[in-house]
């Protein structure tokens, strides 16, 4: 019960900062390792990394009964989750071992969220999701 209140206070501070104050978080070396002999690129790791680690704030976020984070960090860790995906099919994998990986990342998401040197990760997340939500949806096309 005290990990996850640690949790909420670091979410609730992170989405109170402004984007540019994310941006400057420092990252730490990464840690992000695929499970099971998978080999993914550092960009699909983090993209597994932020989308578990945001899906295990969402669920904290639900059971303390703050809805509107636990919405935001829903619909981040389902972007995050899709662009996995994506980057893991680009690589050769199928469903299954994407399944599989994300499983994986599940574990090691909620691992890393006792280490308070996780939430510089989780800041970037929230940083570099709110960036792609800023770009538009298709380049615009020039007549």
């Amino acid at each position: 019960m005290a990990r996850r209140a640690a949790r909420l206070v670091v979410a609730a501070l992170l989405f109170a900062m402004p984007v540019t104050a994310h941006a400057e978080a420092v990252m730490v070396e990464p840690r992000v390792t695929a499970p099971d002999d998978a080999v993914l690129s550092q960009d699909a790791a983090e993209l597994f990394w932020c989308a578990s680690t945001l899906y295990w704030l969402m669920t904290d976020a639900y059971d303390s009964g703050d809805l509107a984070q636990a919405q935001d960090f829903e619909a981040m860790a389902g972007r995050f989750a899709t662009a996995a995906t994506d980057a893991a099919t680009g690589q050769g994998y199928d469903l299954e071992a994407i399944g599989a990986i994300g499983a994986g990342y599940d574990q090691q998401a909620l691992d890393d969220l006792a280490d308070p040197a996780s939430f510089n990760r989780i800041a970037l997340c929230i940083s570099r999701d709110a960036a792609r939500e800023a770009l538009p949806a298709e380049p615009a096309v020039i007549p």
